[in-house]
């Protein structure tokens, strides 16, 4: 679409003229930036704890929550940008994050599970956000 100079003009969506999906996104790429570094700060601790009658499974699981950081991350850098394939598998990992907090309610005091719980809900109403999805379905009609 032009205007009267023919210079390119695009079309302002229905949130007055702001991306309704920025905030949402914003959020859940942060939330979900913390998670990976969380993450790459357990597989170091993990590393450095390592003694030699669980060294395997030190390094084990150290490359494990380094795996799971880095899909993390390359999923949230994805979302920034707006690839509707990034959603899935952050939703995945909020579901799993979910299962983690249930698990950890036992504990005495709970506040792992509560971090976790709050965590993931956080991420999951950004990404599940009416805007979110019309944002990232726009954008694959549109081919970016």
């Amino acid at each position: 679409m032009a205007d009267d100079r023919g210079a390119k003009v695009t079309q302002s969506d229905p949130g007055g003229g702001k991306d309704a999906a920025g905030p949402y996104l914003l959020v859940a790429c942060l939330v979900v930036g913390l998670q990976a570094v969380a993450l790459f700060a357990f597989a170091v601790l993990e590393l450095l704890s390592a003694k030699a009658d669980r060294l395997g499974l030190a390094i084990s699981t150290g490359v494990f929550f380094i795996a799971i950081g880095a899909g993390l991350a390359v999923c949230a850098i994805a979302l920034r940008r707006r690839a509707s394939w990034a959603r899935g598998p952050i939703v995945l990992a909020q579901l799993i994050t979910l299962g983690l907090a249930w698990n950890f309610r036992t504990l005495s005091p709970p506040i792992a599970a509560i971090v976790l719980l709050v965590v993931a809900l956080i991420a999951l109403v950004a990404l599940l956000a009416p805007a979110t999805t019309e944002a990232l379905t726009t954008d694959d009609r549109r081919g970016d």
